[in-house]
């Protein structure tokens, strides 16, 4: 069995001190996750976290700082923190994905959403250690 490719995450921190993570609706429950990639081939975890912003997200960033890491079911996981001047761009439904999450939680609905970074650790983030370092920053 060859060992998966890690994968790269993004908390995107706004001007007005919001962040931009995934509302994931799975069962009757709600949680926010940090839109992610697998990293690429020849490509560093932090270029696969901008790539994350821009392809989930639809915003330009710009890599601050590596936040946090873990192993998840054998993957490297990597969370970044990112800044953006661009504003979210359309209705915020990210599409379902098969390489987003682990195939055991598919299905549900993703969406875009801005939570404010004074509050964010009265919201189910996901890992809880990354809520914790980003109301740190």
């Amino acid at each position: 069995m060859t060992p998966s490719a890690p994968h790269a995450h993004v908390v995107v921190r706004t001007a007005a001190d919001e962040v931009v993570l995934i509302r994931r609706v799975r069962h009757g429950r709600v949680y926010y996750v940090a839109p992610g990639v697998e990293v690429g081939p020849g490509e560093t975890p932090g270029g696969a976290a901008a790539r994350a912003a821009r392809d989930e997200l639809g915003l330009e960033t710009a890599i601050e700082e590596m936040l946090y890491a873990q192993v998840f079911a054998g993957v490297d996981h990597f969370f970044f923190l990112a800044s953006t001047e661009s504003e979210l761009d359309g209705a915020g439904i990210v599409p379902a994905r098969d390489d987003f999450e682990l195939g055991t939680e598919l299905g549900g609905s993703y969406e875009i959403a801005l939570l404010p970074l004074r509050a964010l650790l009265g919201y189910d983030v996901r890992p809880w250690a990354l809520a914790q370092r980003v109301t740190r920053m």
